[in-house]
């Protein structure tokens, strides 16, 4: 998935303190571990290449041409026997077998979301905002991002289908959610009380959610007020 560019100062400047004070990356004899705050090696340089910090005392490394997960401790949470772990932020994670991406629980491997996607999101969303109504809709199971015959969707913990494959590209981190369709690009943030409206082609758009259909649409703004959190997009500028 493509990184957005569209992500607050505030929010960066959050991250990289975060991820500053976690243990960093480090390389001796062709092979990586990590060391904290203090130099001090908390993961030795067993390992042929991983993540670059670790994040919530998590690791994403490759030994033998296989990728899993560690902590600081250096346990393993995930077995090094796929060809790509994401890193994310809950007690699941996005990992790949055969070419085709699935989920699993950290610690136990228990498939939660079966191998069948050409890609797919790294954390579960438990909610979405509504513009229209400036309303929290509450998911009873987590959403998470996942891609089929080339398009982006939704899916649940259950493996169910929540809308309709359309999105061209979809980027989820613990902070934020965007989706693309066409030039178009939505933010949903946790931070926010509404979705981001953007400006494409003299137009004001904004992504509502319908509880009932449970899907998501586009809606242009006929009178539109600038507020707090939109975007003046440009498509010719790069993502």
């Amino acid at each position: 998935m493509k990184t957005v560019l569209f992500l607050f100062c505030f929010l960066i400047s959050s991250l990289i303190g975060v991820w500053c004070q976690n243990p960093k990356i480090f390389r001796e004899n062709g092979k990586i571990g990590y060391k904290n705050a203090d130099g001090k090696v908390v993961i030795p340089a067993i390992y042929d290449t991983g993540t670059e910090y670790m994040v919530g005392n998590h690791a994403v490394v490759q030994k033998n041409n296989k990728w899993g997960m560690i902590d600081t401790n250096g346990k393993i949470l995930i077995p090094f026997e796929y060809e790509g772990v994401k890193l994310g932020c809950s007690e699941v994670a996005a990992v790949m077998k055969n070419q085709k991406w699935g989920v699993v629980e950290i610690n136990t491997n228990k498939i939660i979301i079966p191998f069948e996607y050409e890609d797919i999101g790294n954390t579960f969303i438990k909610k979405i905002r509504g513009v229209d109504t400036n309303k929290t809709y509450d998911i009873n199971e987590g959403w998470i991002a996942a891609k089929e015959n080339g398009k982006w969707g939704f899916i649940s913990e259950s493996n169910k289908k929540e809308t309709n494959f359309i999105f061209e590209d979809v980027d989820n981190d613990c902070l934020t959610l965007s989706l693309t369709l066409g030039d178009k690009i939505f933010i949903f943030s946790g931070k926010l009380k509404h979705l981001p409206a953007v400006f494409i082609n003299n137009k004001w758009l904004e992504v509502v959610y319908d509880e009932e259909k449970k899907d998501i649409s586009v809606i242009e703004i006929k009178s539109k007020v600038a507020k707090s959190g939109d975007f003046n997009y440009d498509p010719n500028q790069k993502k």
